[in-house]
């Protein structure tokens, strides 16, 4: 008898950062690696010496997207993950995956998600109970 998978999870230590350029795939694994840290655009290019214009146009020349969208959909994979696994209160999780405040996780998380971390939340529990 064949299951699905209900959800997969992608380590730090499975993802493999398939991007040619070495300064995108340096700033996406300083990401991963600082997911709960406080991270700008203007940090990750100083910590990488490379201007953040030009960070920028390497981000949308490889991957389409902004650096600021890959720091959010990092994050936010971080709190589904603690959401789908943990009771931690959302005050925890935002902290835990970066975010400043609860407002803000459920800001980005509703536009990048479609729904709030508690419907996720709920969502992946039923998942789990099927």
């Amino acid at each position: 008898m064949f299951l699905p998978p209900i959800r997969v999870v992608a380590r730090q230590s499975t993802s493999a950062l398939a991007v040619e350029d070495p300064v995108v795939a340096a700033a996406l694994h300083y990401i991963r690696r600082h997911v709960a840290d406080r991270l700008s655009v203007a940090w990750i290019a100083a910590e990488l010496a490379v201007r953040r214009r030009a960070l920028e146009q390497k981000f949308h020349a490889h991957l389409g997207t902004s650096v600021l969208a890959e720091i959010h959909r990092a994050r936010v994979n971080e709190a589904k993950e603690l959401l789908a696994a943990t009771d931690m209160k959302i005050s925890q999780i935002a902290r835990r995956s970066g975010f400043s405040t609860p407002q803000r996780l459920a800001v980005v998380f509703r536009r990048l998600e479609g729904m709030t971390p508690n419907a996720y939340r709920h969502q992946s529990r039923l998942q789990d109970g099927d």
